[in-house]
């Protein structure tokens, strides 16, 4: 008998896991959502981020400037290091 009430408690435990596994897997879904690149427009208003901002000056300080017009419009690149031989 102990056997199978310990198999059931390792049942359960792999079910409670999976709900974990799943929820985590369903909140990393939603912040990637979040974090997508957004697409402005010309004459659209924006809000900057100052990263310089010290957050122990003024804590209570917003880091974000603005809203400023957006003028023109400029692709962002990413460059990566080559970590091959040559």
């Amino acid at each position: 008998m102990a056997h199978v009430q310990a198999g059931k408690e390792k049942k359960l435990q792999l079910q409670e896991l999976e709900e974990l596994r799943l929820e985590a897997y369903e909140n990393s879904r939603i912040y990637k959502q979040k974090i997508l690149r957004k697409e402005f427009k010309v004459s659209q208003k924006v809000l900057l981020f100052n990263s310089k901002l010290k957050l122990i000056i003024g804590k209570l300080r917003s880091r974000w400037d603005g809203p400023f017009y957006n003028s023109e419009m400029r692709l962002a690149t990413k460059s990566s290091k080559s970590t091959g031989t040559n």
